[in-house]
């Protein structure tokens, strides 16, 4: 019998998100919750679930997780459980059982994901042995993250000896919610198709972030977006017209919160506070750093800006896949010498700038000009390895996005160091790495930025 998971919200969309990713990566079956009589009518079923995912935003239910423990330990439930609050900071009196896993981001799907496998034992062999069927159950919540299908949709329908399987609709199709009974409240993909749907809704999560999200929360779905987002656009069926749309969306909100942060620690904190990958917080951080050179420089304007940003949310995407396999990994560079790289990541890092640029280049919607910035951001005119002293025949964009980058490796490689950090150094070290006096112009511009 496949275990089952309880999540208490009621935000329709994000458990349903939720709800996608436990199903499809832990094989656990899912009930939600959306009121307080709900939660006790499951919890009061003993050992009825084994995990419960506490989102803790129900609101006729304010102390949700001090009243869950303290049902739990009235009725002793065996349940593991998941929250997004630490008691232990609000000075809970509640008796806090070792089964407890905070996560500090209810937008971080990965961590929900890898903590519930975790509680359940569940392991990445048990996943591939899972039996799923010909075809696999989706929230039909799921459906309003997007109004294109996303890959053939099929609803269900009993029939007495087999049920049947009636397509709704074809991928690209435009979707209506009409189209569906209000008696059906799931649809159904192919079940080889399961794991590409969930990453491409998921990616879609950053268009329905409430406007109250906080500065790391929104950088965080923008994370779990972009991880998304890699997957779906190096595969062979990506819907390029929704990556646009969702990577737009995105560049938006990492513009808005670097304008709130007026202060790189302040930003570095919003990053910190959700231990994001280096492939993500330095894009992050170097997209302020630009942002900073460009309006200092005369033909800096908003729509440079927007470019940079742009171009920065895409370059490393090649690389999402060597990083996952090599978490602790720095610099791009140091990864080439890495001697336990395959062949086929020695490939991605050796091409990664070229292959981005191919891909946006495909992206219509976004400003002209932003695959070229990409191409020459290692200093090289075709996107191919590295260049050790780049010269002055690269776009001005692509000096100052080599620039932002090289400022970021400093600043991590000296914190990491537990030295402290000065703008004169900084000045030093990357006059020396670039030696053409048009990269000094910019470099100079640096001593200022806080």
């Amino acid at each position: 019998m496949r275990s089952r998971v309880l999540i208490i919200s009621d935000e329709n969309i994000l458990s349903s998100v939720y709800a996608a990713n436990l199903s499809a990566y832990v094989g656990l079956k899912v009930i939600v919750a959306k009121t307080k009589s709900e939660i006790q009518n499951y919890l009061g079923r003993r050992d009825y679930v084994n995990l419960i995912v506490c989102a803790n935003f129900l609101e006729d239910f304010p102390n949700i997780s001090d009243e869950i423990l303290n049902l739990i330990s009235s009725v002793k439930l065996k349940s593991n459980i998941i929250m997004f609050n630490n008691l232990t900071e609000q000075n809970s009196t509640v008796a806090i059982p070792p089964s407890v896993i905070y996560i500090p981001n209810r937008y971080d799907i990965k961590s929900i994901v890898r903590s519930s496998a975790k509680l359940m034992n569940v392991t990445a062999k048990d996943m591939v042995a899972l039996d799923v069927g010909d075809f696999y159950p989706l929230p039909l919540d799921l459906l309003k993250l997007t109004d294109q299908a996303f890959c053939d949709i099929y609803l269900r329908k009993e029939q007495k000896d087999e049920d049947e399987f009636e397509l709704v609709y074809s991928k690209d199709d435009k979707i209506n919610e009409k189209d569906i009974s209000a008696e059906d409240d799931q649809v159904y993909v192919r079940s080889e198709k399961r794991l590409q749907c969930i990453n491409f809704l998921t990616m879609q999560l950053i268009m329905h972030l409430k406007t109250t999200a906080t500065p790391e929360e929104k950088l965080k779905a923008v994370e779990v977006s972009l991880e998304s987002l890699a997957s779906v656009l190096l595969s062979d069926e990506a819907n390029l017209e929704e990556v646009s749309k969702v990577s737009q969306t995105c560049i938006k909100i990492i513009k808005e919160v670097i304008e709130e942060s007026s202060e790189l620690e302040k930003l570095l904190a919003y990053l910190l506070a959700n231990k994001s990958s280096y492939l993500y917080t330095h894009s992050i951080l170097a997209t302020y750093v630009s942002q900073f050179i460009l309006k200092q420089v005369s033909w800096g304007n908003s729509a440079q800006e927007e470019k940079m940003a742009c171009a920065f949310f895409f370059h490393d995407i090649y690389l999402a896949p060597v990083y996952k396999e090599h978490p602790d990994a720095f610099e791009v560079e140091d990864l080439a010498y890495k001697l336990d790289v395959s062949e086929q990541n020695l490939n991605y890092i050796l091409m990664h700038a070229k292959l981005a640029a191919e891909q946006v280049s495909k992206l219509k919607k976004l400003p002209n000009g932003v695959d070229q910035i990409i191409l020459q951001h290692h200093g090289t005119r075709n996107g191919e390895g590295f260049a050790m002293d780049p010269g002055d025949d690269i776009s001005p964009l692509s000096k100052v996005m080599m620039i932002s980058e090289s400022f970021v490796n400093f600043f991590f490689e000296t914190k990491d160091k537990g030295q402290n950090f000065s703008n004169e150094q900084l000045i030093t070290f990357l006059n020396q790495q670039y030696t053409n006096k048009s990269y000094h112009k910019l470099i100079a511009i640096l001593k200022d930025l806080k």
